[in-house]
């Protein structure tokens, strides 16, 4: 290190000062020095995640003294109630963004030119219309038969222990007979204790969300909540209003989005220079890219993964409370990396005292689900665009659900994602003004056992050819939708195209 160091000063003592942002071309050793600084790599790295996991730790401790001082936790409790139906409008209208978008550039693209107004209009109502759908298709259909089997699972599981103890106990018996015929039959399990068990587990969890909900409505126990009644009532009713009133506020953003728009544009042009406003649409891209993108492909695909669990369980007569299996591993679905997991061990225990004869194949079809989303549904959906690393998915899960519960587990990863890519490009910005590569692949040590090459290698192999090939027979049908580009100059290119054929 020393030696490349003398051999850059020797170089800067013979050549003039030059810009840092491009090397001298007479001298290579000066150009290998600043492309292979391996400690100074190793410094911007550990400065990148460090700079990322002290930001989130920042925000997760101003969150807590927020949540635990009486009097700003109070201010901010009435700042929230406030602006409660302008954050639910917000999020409506980024949500129902795109299925308006749908409607204008795909269903009335022919309108747009002539009868902008027409084509906004319908557009809102079948938007609106599609909304309210799915809403009743999730509450009438879903909803009932979830309830259903909740309601006959937890009368019946009793009878489901002791019927999968016999099966369990026949089959060691089978099994002990066959290396031992003078083995007598004995009892492996004893479904009292299970019974005794799975009791204890259950009126504790009673106890605990006993609690939970005690603390949220703000009584000391359940029996205090008939003198509550009245404010717990007015607190719904309050919840109701703020959740119909953000609907319409959300709606009256989409009808007027482009006015909004140029509202904002107008102002940041006002108090802000021309670099910052790039800088600020540059961040506001990526981070429409990195956490609303990836939320709403999240949720897309826990869908695809309930419905493709549902069906596959059917046909193979896994249980009868496929739906609620199916229900349990999409939701959890949601949470990268761990979800899978956490959704399989409680649907595994299901299937294991309703129909352990199941078990096995139902821990395959776990892995055959697993691995059909992993390679072929989510890599399309979701991407690989996070540019966050396992070891940090799992770092930011852990962080951000010890900090929210679910809800961070869930905004965890593009959350991570958004902060390393701000702490990336500044790191990088810093590296060209100093001269250095920015190429992650200058940075690889010499003597390591992974270069640069075999590491990219490596992540090509991961891409399975059958599932490519696999999710291009199943994108046939949208592949023409996914395609159309949802903007007006592609559209008046097209109609130009269209007039001068006629």
């Amino acid at each position: 290190m020393m030696n490349t160091q003398n051999h850059a000063s020797t170089a800067q003592e013979e050549q003039p000062p030059q810009n840092n942002t491009q090397p001298p071309a007479d001298s290579d050793e000066t150009v290998e020095t600043k492309q292979s600084p391996s400690r100074s790599a190793r410094r911007i790295n550990t400065r990148i995640f460090v700079g990322s996991l002290a930001l989130l730790l920042l925000i997760g401790v101003v969150a807590y003294i927020i949540s635990n001082n009486t009097a700003i936790g109070s201010f901010f409790g009435k700042i929230n109630d406030i602006l409660m139906p302008l954050f639910i409008g917000l999020i409506a209208a980024y949500l129902a963004n795109p299925i308006l978008r749908f409607f204008e550039y795909v269903v009335f693209r022919r309108l747009i030119k002539k009868h902008p107004k027409l084509c906004r209009g319908l557009s809102l109502l079948l938007t609106a219309v599609t909304i309210i759908a799915i809403f009743f298709l999730v509450l009438l259909l879903i909803i009932p038969e979830l309830i259903n089997s909740i309601k006959d699972f937890l009368g019946n599981w009793g009878v489901y222990v002791d019927e999968s103890v016999v099966y369990i106990n026949d089959k060691i018996n089978a099994i002990m007979t066959r290396f031992n015929e003078n083995t007598t039959a004995k009892e492996y399990l004893n479904a009292r204790e299970i019974k005794q068990y799975i009791g204890n587990i259950m009126s504790n969890s009673e106890n605990f969300f006993e609690g939970v909900a005690g603390k949220m409505l703000g009584v000391s126990s359940m029996g205090d909540l008939v003198g509550k009644g009245f404010s717990i009532l007015s607190a719904v009713v309050g919840a109701i209003a703020n959740f119909f009133m953000g609907v319409i506020i959300g709606f009256y953003l989409l009808a007027s989005k482009e006015k909004r728009y140029a509202q904002i544009m107008k102002l940041r042009n006002a108090f802000f220079s021309e670099k910052t406003n790039r800088r600020i649409t540059e961040v506001c891209t990526m981070v429409n890219k990195s956490f609303g993108g990836y939320i709403r492909a999240s949720l897309l695909d826990s869908v695809l993964v309930a419905v493709e669990t549902y069906i596959i369980f059917q046909i193979f007569g896994i249980s009868d409370y496929n739906i609620l299996l199916a229900a349990f591993i999409g939701i959890t679905n949601i949470i990268p990396i761990l979800g899978p997991f956490i959704g399989a061990v409680p649907t595994g225990f299901i299937v294991l005292i309703t129909n352990p004869s199941k078990i096995w194949l139902f821990i395959i079809l776990i892995i055959v689900i697993q691995q059909i989303d992993g390679n072929i549904i989510c890599p399309h959906i979701v991407g690989n665009n996070t540019g966050v690393s396992p070891f940090c998915v799992v770092t930011a899960i852990t962080i951000m659900g010890g900090l929210f519960g679910v809800v961070g587990m869930v905004v965890a990863v593009p959350t991570f994602a958004v902060i390393i890519t701000l702490v990336k490009d500044a790191a990088e910005r810093r590296l060209c003004a100093k001269g250095y590569s920015t190429d992650l692949g200058d940075y690889y040590d010499k003597n390591t056992l992974v270069s640069a090459e075999e590491d990219l290698r490596h992540k090509k192999a991961l891409l399975a050819k059958a599932g490519d090939k696999i999710w291009n027979v199943l994108s046939l049908p949208f592949r023409k939708l996914k395609k159309t580009n949802f903007n007006d100059t592609t559209i008046k290119e097209e109609e130009s195209k269209e007039e001068k054929k006629n």
